[in-house]
């Protein structure tokens, strides 16, 4: 039976049971605004309206589950964050494609919790700024769920957008002072993260900064390797030192990461 004719044979079917407790006011509009309607929902919501009643699932289930067979990788792997995207207990792993039970004790910052079996999880598409502060792809897709749900997990909201400071004592170089404030702006994840620098055992050159990595594609090294091209962000370190009190600025060409470097 073609999906016109069965939803009108099923809405009229159940108009004609008990229509005042069995009868939903979504099913009484009319045959082809329902269709209309069905057209234009992605794949995982058609999967949810299909498990809400008998009609919903004699309706979608088959073309449903035929549509999943038939999904390439990136379509599986959009199928699958509208689902994690819509229950609150529930993260996409980007690594294994699977979902995972969210653990409201897994932070960007200590305590570290191995909160998931993937054991490649953690690692993977997690910027680990070797400051003791990992942001997780798992972290700010969790962060703008619950910020936009507004009613569920609200406390370990707060706990992944808490403002994060550790400071590296004299024992060091270098004293060194990293933060760390997340943000959500126009549903869009954001983090400010700053490095500060002090004198110590040494003062603060070129030569005796640490190692440092601004997002997973900047970064800077002492001993790079001399036959590749300075990176944006080496070129803005030497141009900070060279006009001190004025701003050397520039971002990242594959992600957007802003930044800007200043000496006094």
């Amino acid at each position: 039976m073609r999906p016109r004719r069965l939803l009108a044979y099923l809405v009229t079917r159940i108009g004609g049971k008990n229509h005042d407790k069995n009868a939903s006011s979504f099913l009484q509009l009319p045959v082809d605004v329902l269709l209309l309607i069905f057209n234009e929902l992605p794949l995982y919501s058609k999967v949810f309206l299909s498990q809400t009643c008998s009609t919903m699932r004699s309706l979608l289930h088959s073309s449903c589950t035929l549509a999943r067979e038939r999904l390439s990788s990136s379509g599986c792997l959009e199928f699958l964050a509208g689902v994690a995207d819509a229950l609150p207990d529930y993260l996409l792993c980007s690594k294994c494609w699977k979902l995972h039970k969210v653990c409201t004790y897994d932070l960007p910052y200590k305590p570290y919790t191995l909160a998931y079996r993937c054991t490649t999880y953690s690692s993977f598409i997690c910027h680990d700024f070797g400051l003791d502060y990992f942001v997780a792809h798992h972290h700010a897709q969790l962060a703008l769920k619950y910020s936009r749900l507004q009613n569920t997990y609200q406390e370990y909201l707060a706990s992944l957008m808490a403002p994060y400071s550790v400071t590296f004592p004299d024992s060091k170089p270098l004293m060194t002072k990293f933060s760390a404030r997340p943000k959500i702006v126009d549903e869009k994840f954001i983090l400010f993260s700053s490095w500060e620098f002090k004198d110590s055992f040494k003062s603060v050159s070129m030569e005796n900064m640490p190692a440092l990595q601004f997002c997973p594609h900047l970064g800077f090294l002492q001993r790079s390797n001399p036959n590749l091209p300075l990176n944006p962000l080496t070129c803005s370190m030497r141009s900070a030192f060279e006009t001190k009190g004025l701003q050397s600025q520039g971002s990242c060409a594959r992600c957007p990461t802003d930044y800007s470097v200043e000496v006094h």
